[in-house]
């Protein structure tokens, strides 16, 4: 009888079933409508873009009818108009640093005393290739600011600053907008559209790298930051009066007396170099940049600090949401987001606490949907070409600890690549639209957890 009884206890623990699974039946039914389950979680998520920042609701109502960013301008702007001005640009033949120049004339100005005598007699002595090669220096550099001018005029016009304001706004809009999207008052502070880098190059350091600047737009646009830019922001902000002082040593006896250079040579030698013919052409050579370059560059300087107004952000709208619908060449997106795992079960038939199991074991398994799910990703949907990106923005720490990482993927049929066009260009940022359907699921373990891949078709 013993041996009986031990063979029984030996048969029930070998075929003794897992208690979360004895009641099976009951636990299949999770009661979760797993279509409006996920439609609202993708609702929610959709109010963001791929790197989490808030979108302003503007961009998300009502679609219109109309690639990569090039291919979108040439369909709908005016670029290569522009780029064709801009091709008119012709190199300076200049090799002096004109700013150095001007630094020493203000600090003469000024009365500094970190003006040795060496540099000074340099400065001189110096016979500055714009005194030189005077006429032709002038004439080019008068060439170059009547290509600004006309650049100017189209870019204020232009459909392509329109789509650059729309991409700005978009990519990196002020966030008070956003938290207050029913009233526009235009007295609020709000920084730039272009965050100070459309224009004029304010950040040269090359780590961040975006296409709201014209050096983008026409690679000959360097000429001028090379040289004339980067000496009128640094030495040419002051009032026309002030650097007339400057650059015609007004004060410079008043240097010369702080440094204790009357008995030398060197104060002489100032004296007489300021009577020179050279420096009447140094001095007639800054005037003319004064008189007839600065008003320009003062116009172009202000694309810098361009703020938005409400007829930007609806123009931005209607811009944004026709790159939404532009036909794509299929390349793959994601987007990430987070899940109860019910839904999950619900929407792949599987019991969720077996799903749990699948999850713990760490494979790679595929599952078919129990029937076809279309989901609604809206008129402007953010998403990005880099997984790992979506990724970040799949894991649980973005909403509850109790929800599983998915990952919405598949290939494009409609919409625009981002990339560099937008303020954060390290996001590879996909803009698209419309429905999408899940064909399969794919469980992948993880890093550090284990994330849910849900293939999908635009339809």
């Amino acid at each position: 009888m013993k041996k009986i009884l031990n063979e029984w206890r030996r048969y029930l623990n070998e075929f003794k079933m897992d208690d979360k699974y004895q009641d099976i039946d009951a636990v299949v039914g999770t009661n979760v409508d797993a279509q409006s389950v996920i439609q609202a979680e993708i609702d929610k998520q959709m109010k963001m873009n791929i790197g989490g920042r808030p979108i302003n609701p503007i961009f998300l109502s009502n679609s219109i009818q109309e690639q990569d960013i090039p291919e979108f301008l040439d369909n709908v702007s005016d670029y290569k108009e522009g780029e064709k001005i801009l091709d008119g640009l012709v190199q300076v033949p200049l090799t002096v640093n004109l700013s150095a120049h001007m630094m020493i004339l203000r600090q003469i100005d000024k009365g500094s005393a970190t003006i040795y005598a060496p540099q000074l007699n340099a400065f001189m002595e110096e016979s500055a290739d714009y005194v030189k090669n005077y006429d032709k220096i002038v004439a080019t550099v008068d060439h170059n600011m009547r290509v600004m001018q006309d650049f100017y005029q189209w870019l204020t016009n232009s459909s392509y600053l329109r789509i650059m304001k729309a991409l700005a706004l978009y990519t990196g809009h002020n966030v008070e907008t956003i938290r207050n999207p029913s009233k526009f008052d235009p007295d609020r502070s709000m920084k730039s559209i272009f965050d100070k880098d459309f224009f004029l190059v304010t950040d040269r350091s090359g780590v961040k790298e975006n296409h709201f600047n014209v050096q983008k737009l026409n690679k000959k646009y360097q000429f001028l930051i090379e040289w004339i830019l980067p000496t009128f922001d640094f030495h040419f902000s002051d009032t026309r009066e002030s650097l007339e002082s400057i650059v015609s040593l007004k004060n410079y006896k008043k240097f010369t007396k702080q440094q204790l250079l009357g008995g030398s040579t060197l104060g002489p030698a100032l004296e007489e170099f300021r009577s020179s013919e050279e420096f009447k052409k140094r001095y007639n050579f800054y005037m003319i940049f004064i008189t007839r370059w600065k008003p320009i560059l003062d116009k172009m300087r202000k694309f810098s600090y361009i703020e938005p107004t409400q007829e930007d952000y609806q123009e931005s709208k209607s811009i944004i949401q026709a790159m939404c619908t532009a036909p794509d060449k299929g390349r793959e997106i994601y987007r990430g987001m987070t899940l109860d795992v019910n839904a999950i079960s619900e929407l792949i038939g599987i019991n969720p606490l077996k799903l749990e199991d699948y999850m713990a074991a760490g494979e790679i398994i595929d599952f078919d949907t129990v029937k076809p799910f279309i989901f609604d990703f809206g008129v402007v949907s953010s998403c990005s070409t880099d997984y790992n990106v979506a990724y970040d923005f799949a894991m649980p720490f973005r909403g509850s600890n109790e929800k599983e990482g998915v990952m919405f993927r598949g290939d494009a049929k409609r919409g625009v690549y981002l990339g560099a066009y937008s303020a954060y260009p390290e996001e590879y940022e996909f803009l698209t639209s419309g429905r999408m359907k899940i064909t399969k699921v794919v469980l992948r373990p993880g890093k550090p957890k284990s994330i849910f891949d849900f293939y999908c078709e635009q339809v």
